[in-house]
């Protein structure tokens, strides 16, 4: 309880307009993040003690612009 505490105070004195930021949470942002910025699904799995396939299936985000680059190239090969 004294985490949760101290996250309140937190989330208090940081006038966050959300009612309610749980450990759980903080937990699945921390990875999102990490994904985000592009920080190995490997580290992230290590990080959290899952396995990359985990990580893919629980946060299995999707990059507008890497989606993008992906259909590029894959257009480009098979072009004629």
């Amino acid at each position: 309880m004294a985490f949760n505490n101290a996250l309140n105070r937190m989330i208090k004195k940081a006038k966050v307009k959300r009612k309610r930021i749980t450990p759980h949470g903080l937990w699945h942002t921390h990875a999102t993040i990490l994904l985000n910025q592009k920080t190995s699904v490997i580290t992230v799995a290590k990080r959290f003690g899952n396995t990359p396939e985990e990580v893919y299936k629980t946060y299995g985000l999707s990059d507008d612009q890497a989606d993008k680059k992906a259909a590029t190239v894959f257009s480009s090969m098979i072009s004629i």
